[in-house]
């Protein structure tokens, strides 16, 4: 079952090594996991269990999480905290789920990363309100401003929020700077070049996210500051899991 079979040995050694970090984006589709099977479910089933292991398999440290369900009967927070994600910082409320429930973002890290000046900027986006994340993590003392979001399907809202986004990162003085997150928008959109020409580059250029049955298209991103070097990037296709890939780079610090 989740949180067993995995010795905390292996989660210790999720430590960045030769001036590197994994990080990765994963929209986990939590707001529908219950649902896989039709019955209520429990840590070994797929779903929640099928992200988690496509956590896991991704060998991240720091991961940036999209529709992440705070419903209190399932608690999936709780489940990515026994796997040794044990630092965690959640913003719900942007969408109504199932069962009375409300989707958000998290940031989740392994032992040895812990988040601190934790901070949460609202994203407007019509009736409801989506959110930016962010916390600082000391890498082998190298301090890494990581962000976590999830943006508006409507090309007008999201460009709004693009342009918050933008505001924000460049006013953040922090040397080492990671935007992830679904972002609802294509390499050839306007608001991908408005985030490169800012300064970001993404670590993808030509793995598709999603639909994760088929990928097809670019829609969930990493970007970083130019004095992170991608060392490599990949994806992990789990239709069990999610309708998304999970995306994974390792990152050298120039």
């Amino acid at each position: 079952s989740i949180g067993t079979g995995i010795g905390e040995d292996y989660f210790k050694s999720l430590k960045a090594t030769d001036n590197t970090i994994t990080v990765a984006t994963y929209n986990i589709l939590s707001s529908d996991y219950w649902r896989w099977p039709p019955t209520p479910p429990t840590d070994t089933d797929t779903g929640l269990a099928a992200a988690v292991a496509t956590m896991i398999k991704s060998g991240a440290m720091i991961i940036g999480l999209n529709e992440v369900s705070d419903n209190k009967k399932y608690t999936p927070l709780e489940k990515i905290r026994m796997v040794r994600f044990k630092n965690q910082y959640y913003k719900g409320g942007y969408d109504p789920g199932l069962q009375g429930t409300s989707l958000g973002n998290a940031i989740v890290s392994s032992i040895n990363y812990p988040l601190s000046d934790t901070n949460v900027t609202v994203l407007p986006d019509g009736a409801i309100n989506r959110f930016l994340l962010n916390a600082k993590i000391n890498v082998n003392n190298k301090i890494v401003s990581f962000y976590s979001t999830h943006l508006s399907l409507d090309d007008g809202r999201r460009s709004t929020q693009v342009n918050t986004i933008i505001d924000i990162i460049n006013k953040d003085t922090t040397e080492y700077k990671i935007l992830t997150g679904d972002l609802n928008l294509l390499p050839s959109d306007s608001d991908f070049t408005k985030i490169v020409n800012s300064g970001l580059k993404s670590v993808n250029t030509d793995l598709p996210t999603y639909p994760s049955s088929a990928p097809s298209s670019i829609i969930d991103y990493i970007f970083v500051t130019n004095n992170l070097r991608v060392i490599n990037c990949n994806t992990i296709a789990n239709t069990d899991g999610s309708d998304h890939c999970l995306l994974y780079s390792t990152l050298y610090f120039n």
